[in-house]
């Protein structure tokens, strides 16, 4: 079977320092099944050089690297603009963080052959790895912050994953228009959305396995944060609750449908 072809898409904001660390882990990782046909830097306004130094680092290092620069609209809204646009020409899109907290080798633990469900990236599986800061563990605002995210995800939107927050998750072409087109989201909470829009279209999704190293540097706010996540989540049931789901999948022609139906 041909590789998977996938873009990879890096949202980011004031990543100058980080960012050329990431996109040279990129350059020299080796996923067997999967081939990285396009990548975007999709920076979005940052006050930095994030854009310049960027495509600066993609030509030394040889990489197919467009970067694209949007205007300050926050991760949500950046990934909605720029995810329809990186599935052209290509069977996935996987968007992944800046700072490289989950490494692109880690599609390791995702199937090639699958090409019709969406795979996420979970710290909370059989075979997940969280690496903290320090000796103590994970900083507890992001314990507090990540926890809440999953016990109101489950009671409000009814998600049965364990982890919604993890920024490493692979999209099948064919339903990145339809799910992150009408996103709403401008928060953190956005993944929620997604994951919701994808149930309620009867779209597979299946939790991997990751290696997730927490970064220095958090913008975590506990308090604001928290009560931004609540409003964000009641926000999602209300727009969500009676809106009509149309499968995604129904921009794949019958052949290609047949092709991977065969490979699964």
């Amino acid at each position: 079977m041909a590789p998977y072809r996938i873009a990879v898409v890096i949202p980011a904001y004031n990543e100058q320092d980080r960012l050329p660390g990431t996109l040279a882990k990129i350059a020299v990782a080796h996923i067997p099944g999967f081939e990285v046909a396009q990548i975007y830097v999709a920076e979005n306004g940052s006050n930095d050089d994030t854009a310049a130094i960027a495509a600066a680092v993609g030509e030394r290092l040889g990489l197919p690297l467009t970067v694209e620069r949007l205007n300050a609209l926050g991760k949500a809204q950046t990934l909605a603009k720029i995810m329809p646009v990186a599935a052209r020409g290509v069977d996935g899109v996987l968007f992944m963080d800046a700072d490289n907290a989950t490494d692109l080798e880690e599609l390791r633990h995702f199937s090639p052959d699958d090409r019709l469900s969406i795979q996420i990236g979970s710290r909370y599986v059989a075979g997940a790895t969280i690496v903290s800061l320090d000796s103590t563990g994970r900083s507890w605002p992001r314990r507090l912050l990540s926890g809440g995210m999953r016990t109101l995800s489950h009671l409000l939107l009814r998600l049965p994953e364990h982890d919604t927050q993890c920024g490493f998750k692979l999209f099948p072409a064919a339903c990145v228009p339809a799910l992150f087109g009408p996103l709403r989201s401008s928060s953190w909470v956005f993944d929620a959305e997604i994951l919701a829009r994808a149930h309620r279209a009867q779209i597979p999704v299946y939790e991997r396995p990751v290696r997730w190293v927490e970064m220095p540097g958090s913008k975590v706010r506990p308090v604001r944060d928290g009560i931004g996540s609540l409003v964000g989540l009641f926000a999602i049931w209300w727009h969500i609750r009676d809106a009509s789901a149309t499968n995604p999948f129904c921009e794949m022609d019958a052949s290609e449908e047949a092709t991977n139906s065969r490979a699964l």
